[in-house]
């Protein structure tokens, strides 16, 4: 890659880190709505932020896997992003995902654990799952199903993008034959990838940012009204 290239990819990430570090200052918050936006927008900034830094290292590293990993995160949270900050609805669904992933997980873990032992239960997941289930009571959560996120790029028209590039970066990503012959060898196999790859997890970044800093500009920490 261009060296002048990555140091404008670089600079524009520290602008943003810069500006969110103030613009989303928990100190700022004087209402609820606020709190409930600031927890939305700052799991998306922030996720944001640590996964275009992996993907810098990975990058440096020439870790082709990695670095697809990154991209694909940085393309879901840029879908995330676009479809949260449309209204406080969608802002609502998407939190509340929090809480249904959740349970999937501690279900799924008991399942596990059933398997591995069925005269045994684990205390800290059956206290995590009853604590999931009060919190999706207070908050009036009853849908069961999480967003898939192929559903929400076609709603944010990125669905042909989100299908194109997700296809590319699981062949790097998932245990595939291609990638596991090919493993060892992907640098030289797909000598572009790696950059081809870190150019469109910059962009996705630069999709977060168009998205949270003119809202916050225009609206505050709040949602549309």
């Amino acid at each position: 890659m261009d060296s002048n290239i990555r140091t404008r990819f670089d600079a524009a990430f520290m602008e943003f880190r810069r500006w969110a570090t103030v613009a989303l200052d928990p100190a700022k918050v004087r209402t609820e709505e606020e709190g409930n936006f600031l927890s939305v927008v700052s799991a998306l900034y922030y996720s944001a932020d640590r996964n275009y830094a992996e993907m810098c290292d990975a990058y440096d590293r020439q870790d082709q896997v990695s670095v697809a990993w990154k991209c694909r995160n940085l393309m879901e949270i840029a879908i995330y992003a676009t479809f949260a900050l449309q209204s406080k609805q969608n802002a609502d669904d998407f939190a509340a995902d929090r809480l249904i992933d959740g349970r999937d997980i501690g279900i799924a873990l008991q399942k596990i654990v059933a398997e591995l032992n069925p005269s045994q239960t684990d205390p800290d997941l059956e206290a995590s799952l009853k604590d999931i289930e009060k919190k999706m009571a207070a908050e009036h959560v009853t849908r069961t199903q999480f967003l898939r996120i192929g559903d929400l790029a076609k709603r944010v028209n990125l669905r042909d993008e989100y299908d194109n590039l997700n296809r590319v970066c699981s062949k790097f990503v998932h245990p595939t034959a291609w990638s596991i012959f090919a493993m060892d060898e992907l640098p030289t196999r797909v000598p572009s990838a790696g950059e081809i790859l870190f150019g469109y997890g910059a962009m996705y970044l630069a999709m977060v940012e168009a998205e949270i800093r003119p809202h916050v500009k225009k609206y505050g920490l709040r949602h549309k009204p």
